[in-house]
C-alpha cells in the first residue's frame, strides 16, 4: 500500500494522524484542522502559524525516506542479528590483532639480530593494526548512519517544540503587553475617578450654598413682608386715606 504524501496528510488525516507526524502537536494539529484544506505545502505554510515551509519540507523529505526505506526496513529480530554479528565480527577481529601481535612479539624475541625479519615484523605490526582501526571504523560508521536515521523524528519534534515555545514566548508577551496597557487604562479611570469624586464634592458644596442662599432670600422676602405689613397698619387708616 503506497504511503499518502505530506499533503495528502494534512489535508484528509484525522487529528490523530497529525499528531503522528514528527514535530506537530496539539496546537499545530488543531490550527492544522481548522485551516485546511490546503492546496500545496507554501499555502499551509503562509496560513498555519508555527509552521515554515523550510520544515515542512523536511517533514516532507523525512516521510519520503521512511516510504523508500519501509520494504527494506530491517525488523528488530534482524537488528539484533545485525548487531550480534558486528560484535561476533569485532571480536574476531581484536583476537586476530592479539595474535599477531603475540605472533609478532615472539617473532621479534626470536629474530632480534636480523633486521629484515624485524622491518618484516613491523609492517606487519603495522597493518594488524590499520585492520583492525579500519574494522572499527566502519563499525562506528554504521551505527552512526543508523542512529541518525532513527534520530532524525526527534530532531523535527525537537524542532516542533523550539516553534511552539516560540509562539508561546509570543503570546506570553502579547499578554504582557496587554496586562500593561490594561494597568495604564486601569491607573486612566482611577485618575478620572478622583476627578469625578472632586467635582461631586464640589457639586455638593455648591448645592449647600444654594440652598443657604435660598433660605436668606426667603428669609429676606419674609422680613419685606412682615415690613409692609407694618407699614401699613402704620400709615393706612381704617377708611382707607392715609
Amino acid at each position: 500500500m503506497p504511503t499518502p504524501d505530506l499533503l495528502t496528510l494534512l489535508n484528509e488525516g484525522d487529528r490523530q494522524t497529525l499528531l503522528s507526524l514528527p514535530g506537530i502537536g496539539p496546537a499545530l494539529a488543531d490550527r492544522l484542522l481548522q485551516e485546511r484544506p490546503f492546496l500545496s505545502l507554501e499555502d499551509c505554510a503562509q496560513r498555519v502559524r508555527g509552521l515554515s515551509l523550510a520544515r515542512l519540507e523536511a517533514l516532507a523529505a523525512h516521510l519520503d525516506e521512511q516510504a523508500a526505506a519501509a520494504p527494506d526496513a530491517p525488523s528488530a529480530a534482524q537488528r539484533e542479528t545485525f548487531k550480534s554479528r558486528a560484535s561476533k565480527r569485532l571480536e574476531v577481529a581484536v583476537s586476530q590483532g592479539r595474535q599477531t601481535w603475540a605472533q609478532l612479539e615472539a617473532g621479534w624475541q626470536n629474530h632480534a639480530d636480523d633486521p629484515i625479519t624485524l622491518r618484516t615484523l613491523i609492517w606487519g605490526l603495522g597493518l594488524a593494526l590499520l585492520f583492525t582501526l579500519a574494522l572499527v571504523r566502519i563499525g562506528n560508521l554504521r551505527l552512526e548512519r543508523r542512529l541518525r536515521a532513527d534520530n532524525a523524528p526527534l530532531y523535527l519534534q525537537i524542532e516542533g517544540l523550539q516553534t511552539e515555545v516560540a509562539a508561546m514566548r509570543a503570546r506570553v508577551q502579547a499578554l504582557d503587553d496587554i496586562h500593561q496597557r490594561t494597568a495604564a487604562l486601569e491607573a486612566e479611570q482611577e485618575a478620572l475617578q478622583a476627578d469625578l469624586d472632586e467635582m461631586q464634592t464640589r457639586l455638593d458644596e455648591m448645592s449647600a450654598s444654594l440652598e443657604r442662599q435660598a433660605r436668606a432670600n426667603q428669609q429676606f422676602t419674609d422680613f419685606l413682608q412682615s415690613l409692609r405689613e407694618l407699614l401699613n397698619a402704620l400709615f393706612v387708616t381704617p377708611g382707607g386715606s392715609q
